[in-house]
């Protein structure tokens, strides 16, 4: 008898230990973003509001120098390469209620998560929006409606300096 019961706890605990690691660690973690970020972000938002889709592109170029491409619109900016290719976003983050899929690259070498937002309902009058973000030792500049901008290829055009400034946020407000 004690045989059989020590056999049905191994065999149980060996089938929810299974079951545990079926499921990813990164599937219910939504990234936050850090300070000045956080800051664009939600200036992107209040500004291009009624999109269906935001997306946030970010290509490291140095060790101390980013580029983020801000992106919204009624479909993905690289959505060929990313139906291609078979590859969908891995993170994401929600800021001022919206949702932005994040790329890095990675996403053309790991599998797909299975929480992906398919957004059902596209406006066909809405405007696409893109904001380049330069990020180099930690000094942010902003260059907003750009236009004829893919991620993670150079940019085409020279951009004057700008330095951003965050707005003033009224915490006792609500969007």
């Amino acid at each position: 008898m004690k045989r059989k019961i020590f056999c049905f706890f191994i065999i149980a605990i060996g089938i929810v230990n299974c079951n545990s690691r079926s499921k990813s660690y990164l599937e219910d973690v939504v990234l936050i973003p850090k300070g000045s970020i956080c800051e664009v972000l939600n200036s992107f938002v209040k500004e291009n509001g009624n999109s269906t889709i935001y997306e946030l592109y970010i290509d490291k170029q140095t060790p101390h120098d980013f580029i983020l491409t801000l992106y919204c619109g009624e479909s993905s900016l690289t959505e060929d390469e990313n139906i291609y290719n078979s590859q969908t976003p891995l993170n994401y983050t929600i800021v001022s209620g919206k949702r932005f899929d994040i790329f890095s690259g990675v996403e053309r070498y790991f599998n797909e998560k299975k929480d992906v937002i398919k957004n059902a309902i596209q406006s066909k009058n809405q405007i696409e929006s893109i904001w380049i973000v330069k990020d180099s030792f930690n000094i942010i500049s902003i260059y907003k409606d750009v236009e004829y901008v893919y991620p993670f290829v150079p940019l085409a055009a020279r951009f004057t300096e700008s330095t951003f400034s965050p707005p003033i946020i009224d915490s006792d407000k609500k969007d």
